[in-house]
């Protein structure tokens, strides 16, 4: 996309991104089966968890936890298993 708006403004003659490609891989069902989902905090949990954070954390802890954990969660950056 930034080529071809460099190709309009005529700051490129080339596109060099024409004919590339990502190499898909393809799992087999046995992989998928294989692999661990990773376990998230259940509602008790991540509430306790929280509570711990306002009463025994550092300053701002109890206020970024709330911010921060939805959004990695729905990015699943925070498996249960490093809490």
């Amino acid at each position: 996309m930034i080529f071809r708006k460099a190709l309009e403004l005529e700051l490129i003659k080339k596109d060099p991104t024409e004919f590339a490609y990502l190499k898909k891989v393809k799992n087999t069902i046995e992989q998928l089966e294989e692999e661990e989902a990773p376990k998230y905090l259940e509602k008790e949990e991540l509430a306790l968890f929280l509570k711990t954070a306002k009463n025994g954390g550092l300053t701002l802890d109890y206020l970024m936890f709330p911010i921060l954990y939805p959004m990695l969660l729905a990015k699943s950056l925070i498996p249960r298993k490093f809490f």
